[in-house]
């Protein structure tokens, strides 16, 4: 079964992860995500880091994808980490949502119903300038996609990123996809939460008792 078997359908304005160990994990989590935009008319831009755009497209071919014909319809393009997250030399969390807001109107002016846009977040790792902005990044892409034509899955390697880490990657994503299984996020904290200033550790002990108090029910 697919990783994304258990989502009928994604919605335009969704924002998912996907945290992997293995590359068979991270090909099940992608092709699904890949086919699914072809078969809803979405464009997808796919952000290569760690592999190649000729990886990425061989293992779309080897599950029957018409690769050279998305390509030529420009319904998939596929670009560098160094283009878009690091375009300016750093990472700047405000430039890379204009980027996007960019490319999702171009997606729609192509006659698209959405941009869907997937990057391999291991650039993070570099310690690049603004890299130590990604969770900052990560919540205010929750106050992009509902308001965009667009759909975001973020993919995380489990055995790069520390655990820390990755506790915040679900605490910012509201759908998350671990090891090939999907799930409705319940760590998931929404972006005024997240981003605020004020008593996090008081909003995050609200929202734990309110969940206890939800499966109680």
């Amino acid at each position: 079964m697919s990783a994304l078997a258990a989502i009928p359908e994604l919605a335009v304005g969704d924002h998912l992860c996907c945290l992997y160990r293995t590359e068979q994990e991270h090909q099940n989590i992608l092709v699904p995500f890949i086919r699914d935009a072809v078969d809803q008319g979405d464009k997808v831009l796919y952000v290569v880091d760690v592999r190649t755009a000729e990886t990425i497209l061989a293992a779309l071919q080897g599950q029957g994808i018409d690769t050279e014909g998305l390509l030529a319809a420009e319904q998939l393009v596929i670009t560098g980490s160094r283009q878009t997250y690091l375009r300016h030399g750093r990472f700047d969390p405000d430039a890379m949502l204009d980027m996007l807001e960019a490319e999702t109107q171009i997606a729609v002016s192509q006659g698209f119903r959405a941009l869907r846009v997937t990057g391999e977040m291991s650039w993070a790792l570099r310690g690049l300038p603004g890299s130590e902005r990604l969770m900052e990044y990560e919540g205010k892409l929750n106050q992009f996609f509902p308001n965009n034509n667009a759909i975001g899955l973020c993919q995380y390697d489990m055995r790069s990123f520390e655990p820390e880490v990755l506790l915040d990657v679900l605490a910012t994503h509201p759908i998350a996809i671990v090891r090939n299984k999907s799930y409705d996020n319940m760590y998931y904290v929404p972006p005024e939460e997240f981003l605020g200033d004020g008593n996090k550790a008081g909003a995050e002990l609200e929202r734990r008792l309110k969940t206890l108090e939800d499966r109680r029910k």
